[in-house]
């Protein structure tokens, strides 16, 4: 398989829009662990299509659980 480096030229409403993505999605992974490890403790795990619904939920900002 052969790999193409192309360097990344984006304006800056694009880098903006980069950075934004990229802040979401440190966001929503950040609390989907700290849920999973605290549903853990308590041994309460749900299964892994489960997490997936919820890992959508905190994507979008709901708050459902």
């Amino acid at each position: 398989m052969k790999t193409l480096k192309v360097p990344l030229d984006p304006t800056s409403e694009q880098e903006e829009s980069i950075d934004h993505n990229i802040e979401a999605n440190r966001y929503a992974y950040n609390n989907f662990i700290t849920a999973c490890k605290s549903n853990k403790e308590e041994g309460l795990l749900p299964p892994p299509l489960l997490r997936t619904v919820r890992a959508t939920f905190i994507a979008h900002g709901s708050s459902q659980r």
